[in-house]
């Protein structure tokens, strides 16, 4: 997997998790949009090598998944962890098929 078909996969995954978040106020579709925020800050600092800085946006990618958890239905919560789960495998994916990445952030 290359970095424009993690980008495209992931473009797929804020479709379902906006369609999810329009259910709710402003404050939990700010925090979904924080989220994906976060979630393409790791991805540039996985791609560019920046430790730091992947780690301070998987951390916060972390906090905003669970202040939407606490503020959706049961069934959305298991819906957001569907969708974070997806994301973790696919940065894992991108990883492992470019392996020249990993190195760099050892």
């Amino acid at each position: 997997m290359d970095l424009e078909e993690l980008n495209y996969e992931l473009s797929k995954i804020r479709e379902r998790l906006n369609k999810m978040c329009s259910k709710y106020g402003r404050v939990v579709q700010n925090a979904c949009k924080e989220y994906m925020n976060s979630v393409d800050e790791l991805v540039e600092a996985i791609s560019s090598g920046n430790v730091t800085k992947a780690l301070i946006s998987a951390s916060l990618a972390g906090h905003d998944v669970s202040f939407i958890r606490r503020n959706v239905s049961d069934d959305d919560a298991r819906t957001l962890l569907d969708i974070d789960t997806k994301i973790y495998y696919l940065i894992d994916e991108y990883l492992e098929d470019n392996w020249e990445i990993t190195r760099k952030l050892r």
